[in-house]
């Protein structure tokens, strides 16, 4: 790499680390594609790192930002890219006894297993499905396979547009488990890469989410969890509304491990409509405006005044 190129390059991570926010919205306004998760060599961390079909790479948890380098990794980046789209994990549909999901909520959602991984199928917009997520249960791992960047929100394709209620997690087997505590009556999809991916992938998928009259987001109760959920909310107003978890259940997965289904179908009940900070919803001031006046103690001359003033 010539030292211009190197010049380049730090000053790219320097205004990554610099502005790590900058550095996200740089990321989705690209039109790469998601492969997989890899190591990080300046954190350490072990699948942090994000790897983009155009060859760049970003870590969610350190910030850093790298382009492609060399030729040499562009091809090694290649060759990974065109293993990913040729790969076709295949497994069967069965139950998840440690999660408490059942054979028929797997294969509703068309999740497969084999020995040591689950494959979740995602569809692109005309209901076709065109790549998978795999997760590796050992050692809680994912990657992907075929044209992830055509794919929309995990489950989306099984439900048709419109109706009382979506449910919106965080992820595939907190959309199963959720369906399932649900009774199986209600849409419930998942966003695609967590909490950070939560705005991007609804705004991509924004009119058919907006198509029902109510958007019930149930992400994790963790601090990226409620800053998603508060970042979707905005997107579509009095439609929104935000499940509050009870302690010890941070998620959808973790209410069904517990048994504690009627609480998750209690809180998701009695999920609250999103007001923004410093707005007062009009619906929570009923008992302030139906107090009874305070009579006045003294009347103006003038009749108008006082229908409008109730006197001093």
């Amino acid at each position: 790499m010539t030292t211009t190129a190197q010049g380049w390059r730090k000053r790219q991570i320097a205004n990554a680390i610099e502005a790590n926010t900058q550095g996200i919205d740089m990321l989705h306004e690209t039109t790469s594609e998601f492969v997989r998760h890899i190591a990080c060599e300046h954190c350490g961390s072990s699948d942090a790192n994000a790897l983009y079909s155009d060859g760049h790479t970003y870590c969610f948890s350190c910030g850093v930002i790298e382009s492609e380098s060399s030729h040499e990794d562009r091809e090694r980046w290649k060759e990974e890219i065109n293993r990913a789209n040729a790969m076709k994990t295949e497994g069967e549909v069965k139950p998840i006894p440690d999660r408490g999901i059942t054979r028929d909520t797997c294969e509703h959602y068309k999740v497969t297993q084999t020995v040591q991984k689950h494959i979740y199928p995602y569809a692109d917009e005309t209901g076709a499905y065109v790549a998978s997520k795999v997760r590796t249960v050992a050692n809680k791992t994912f990657s992907v396979e075929g044209h992830w960047g055509k794919t929309t929100l995990f489950g989306q394709s099984l439900f048709h547009k419109g109706g009382k209620y979506v449910t919106l997690v965080e992820g595939e087997l907190d959309a199963l488990a959720a369906f399932q505590m649900l009774g199986s009556k209600w849409p419930v999809v998942s966003i695609k890469n967590g909490a950070q991916s939560a705005l991007k992938d609804c705004k991509a998928n924004f009119e058919w989410l907006d198509s029902f009259e109510s958007v019930v987001i149930c992400f994790d109760a963790d601090e990226p969890g409620k800053k998603a959920a508060e970042e979707v909310a905005e997107l579509f107003g009095v439609k929104a509304k935000i499940v509050k978890h009870i302690q010890n259940c941070k998620d959808a997965c973790d209410y069904l491990k517990s048994g504690e289904t009627k609480s998750f179908v209690d809180s998701w009940w009695k999920a609250e409509t999103y007001v923004p900070d410093g707005i007062v919803a009009a619906s929570s001031l009923w008992d302030e405006v139906s107090k009874p006046e305070q009579p006045a103690e003294a009347l103006y001359p003038f009749k108008g005044l006082n229908s409008l003033l109730y006197g001093f």
